[in-house]
């Protein structure tokens, strides 16, 4: 597991993927990897949904992937629906 010291002085070089510094380790006494709450939905569901998405169109056995026109399907009803998403959504269909 990663620790503060090693976040602020670029240990696992991996791990910062931006030259830049956060200006939050400008904030005195702040601990980087103990101060935030690690949030379950981008840690886990959206890797997963990510690596399902990529079997089911490219990667994975070919009686599994959807065919062009079942993606060209899921797209047009997800665009159905987008007048019907609430503004509190971030990212629309």
């Amino acid at each position: 597991m990663r620790s503060d010291y090693d976040y602020r002085n670029v240990v696992g070089e991996e791990f910062h993927t931006s030259p830049n510094t956060s200006v939050i380790t400008k904030i005195p006494n702040l601990d980087i990897t103990k101060s935030f709450i690690l949030d379950y939905m981008h840690l886990t569901n959206l890797g997963i949904m990510r690596k399902m998405i990529s079997f089911w169109v490219n990667k994975g056995p070919l009686n599994v992937r959807l065919s062009g026109r079942m993606t060209n399907e899921i797209t047009a009803r997800l665009l159905n629906i987008r007048p019907s998403v609430p503004c509190e959504f971030s990212r629309k269909p």
